[in-house]
């Protein structure tokens, strides 16, 4: 059995002692004697997320997919010039509590201008919600194609997409830089199991867009 994850900080373990055996992935691969893929990235976006599936994980190979939600701010950009380094580090993560000392040296110098833009003149929460839209459907879909079960969580306690776990509201027991401790994980890792173990049983996927489409039919009564 081969299980798929993918998310952020919390995915990747930040601020755990042990992060390779305590993260919530190891425990959920040990619960069902799984090999583990975890695809999770410091400070990444859900633009991430969907570009390194599409790119790096093939649905015919994998059993499950847990997918972990960060908070639909978040993008990343290409900077080209980068392929000194790996294709992925080229792609620099954006988020709006970005300080210029988190910035790596070798980018332009003009990128703290054009990110403090980005986000005064360019993102707005409606676009945010929409890409959160588009990227958790379409993931359900790319499973879904292989009748690979999914199982989603969120750092967006206000989404209105039908996500199974909303991390945020779980009163979970969290380190100094709010990411879960080690019985964090465990929690987590439990929850997962007991939603994948339905999964398994019987397949099922959740459908975001009548939960989108109502959404916006409430900000925008002449849309339709």
């Amino acid at each position: 059995m081969k299980l798929y994850f993918s998310g952020c900080s919390w995915t990747y373990g930040q601020e755990l002692e042990d992060r390779e055996r305590s993260r919530f992935s190891t425990l959920v691969g040990e619960h069902f004697n799984a090999e583990v893929i975890n695809n999770s990235k410091k400070g990444s976006s859900i633009q991430r997320m969907l570009r390194t599936t599409y790119e790096l994980c093939n649905p015919k190979e994998v059993d499950a997919a847990i997918l972990q939600f960060t908070m639909p701010a978040r993008t990343e950009c290409f900077v080209d010039g980068l392929h000194w380094k790996t294709r992925d580090s080229s792609f620099i993560n954006l988020y709006p509590k970005c300080r210029p000392d988190n910035l790596s040296s070798y980018l332009l110098p003009d990128y703290w201008e054009y990110l403090q833009s980005y986000y005064k003149t360019a993102y707005t929460e409606e676009y945010g919600l929409t890409q959160e839209y588009i990227v958790f459907q379409a993931l359900q879909d790319y499973f879904a194609r292989c009748h690979v079960p999914v199982v989603t969580m969120t750092l967006n306690s206000e989404s209105p997409l039908p996500f199974d776990i909303f991390l945020r509201k779980e009163n979970l027991p969290l380190a100094p830089r709010t990411h879960p401790t080690e019985e964090g994980h465990k929690i987590i890792a439990g929850k997962i199991q007991k939603i994948l173990e339905q999964r398994l049983d019987k397949l099922t996927y959740a459908n975001a867009k009548e939960s989108h489409l109502t959404r916006i039919r409430k900000l925008y009564e002449n849309l339709f």
